[in-house]
């Protein structure tokens, strides 16, 4: 008699702790909304499969917002991704991960046009903290010989949070952490400190990762 056949037990599944993704294919996914928004700076055409920001005159210490691109921050911890192409171009013209609860109350991380040890204007990365206002320091001004694409990473662990940045999306350096006490309304991104002119920053990607 044929024995019957032996079932293959099912491999569990394990959910991916990314809870939002959106790779800009043609349109913005649900959840996007903008502060400040300027239609005439913002487009998905210039680049397909990218979102495109170009810089104003703006910035998150102070003033109005201009054209951030967020969505609401998790309660807990998280992570926060992105690739970006961006050549900076003016006096400290800034464009990558954005974390805000208000204006004067956030950080950002990314390539920058400002000078770093080693480094000259546009190849950079600063990573700033901005608490009630005031810029808190060090920017953890980085050289990072200012290739393009550049892949930044920001993780949220209780009041720290650490930035990291990657030429190649694998191989990832640690630009630092600063402790904040805000409690983040939104992530997202942001293009901006345009005072000495504009420039365009094409995002590939964002993801949103919750973590423990």
């Amino acid at each position: 008699m044929q024995a019957p056949p032996t079932e293959i037990p099912a491999t569990p599944t394990t959910a991916s702790p990314v809870i939002f993704r959106d790779d800009f294919e043609g349109a913005l996914a649900p959840g996007w909304q903008w502060l400040g928004e300027d239609p005439t700076h913002w487009d998905l055409t210039s680049t397909p499969g990218h979102v495109r920001i170009v810089i104003q005159r703006s910035n998150i210490s102070d003033g109005e917002p201009r054209n951030f691109l967020v969505r609401e921050a998790p309660a807990g911890n998280f992570e926060i991704t992105t690739s970006l192409r961006f050549t900076p171009a003016g006096a400290y013209q800034v464009a990558g991960l954005l974390v805000y609860q208000t204006q004067g109350n956030a950080l950002q991380f990314g390539p920058a046009y400002a000078a770093c040890p080693g480094g000259i204007g546009g190849q950079c990365v600063y990573y700033d903290n901005f608490a009630r206002g005031q810029w808190i320091q060090p920017n953890f001004a980085t050289f990072t010989g200012g290739g393009s694409p550049a892949y930044l990473k920001l993780r949220r662990m209780g009041s720290s949070y650490t930035a990291s940045y990657s030429a190649d999306g694998s191989t990832w350096k640690e630009i630092g952490t600063h402790q904040n006490d805000l409690a983040p309304a939104f992530v997202g991104l942001v293009a901006t400190q345009g005072y000495a002119s504009e420039a365009p920053a094409d995002f590939d990607y964002f993801t949103l990762e919750e973590l423990p």
